[in-house]
């Protein structure tokens, strides 16, 4: 304010914004105790920095090329979730309900569609994967153990190699 002037400082836009939110924060915190509403706000000046990044030309290439990558990554995230998500309904049918053992329901089971869901991904990134497959041998035998191979082979093999092409 002092090097530009108050008057060349507030025809700037987001030095109004900034304005704003510092008298903002001031007010929430000494008028209004307790609150921490208007204080989250002072994130939104980081917003400021992206003007200055665009002008830097290795920034706005990396972005650039994120946004490349993104849109080339959407129909592949889109097959993949579609897939997931026959997945999870084909494990809801057929072990909705036959997860409930002596010991307790493990973490992954299918009794609803979110943890069928979960339980889908965590077979596509085979990250305990034999945990989930001996909790669908114990509720209906070892022929079920082939809907966790399956799962396996084109979610995590099949999928993830739609990444290389």
């Amino acid at each position: 304010v002092l090097a530009m002037g108050l008057r060349e400082y507030m025809s700037e836009i987001a030095n109004l914004f900034d304005v704003t939110i510092v008298v903002l924060g001031l007010a929430d915190v000494y008028l209004i105790p307790g609150t921490t509403g208007i204080t989250a706000l002072r994130v939104l000046r980081l917003v400021r920095w992206l003007k200055y990044l665009r002008r830097f030309d290795p920034v706005r290439r990396l972005v650039e090329v994120l946004e490349t990558t993104t849109a080339l990554l959407r129909s592949f995230v889109l097959v993949w979730m579609i897939f997931g998500v026959a997945c999870a309904l084909v494990g809801l049918v057929s072990f909705s309900g036959t997860m409930s053992f002596s010991d307790g329901l493990p973490r992954a089971n299918f009794d609803y569609f979110g943890w069928a869901f979960l339980s889908v991904l965590q077979l596509f990134t085979t990250e305990n994967w034999f945990e989930l497959e001996v909790s669908t041998a114990r509720a209906l035998g070892l022929w079920a153990t082939l809907y966790c191979i399956a799962v396996i082979v084109l979610g995590a093999f099949v999928l993830s190699r739609m990444l290389e092409m």
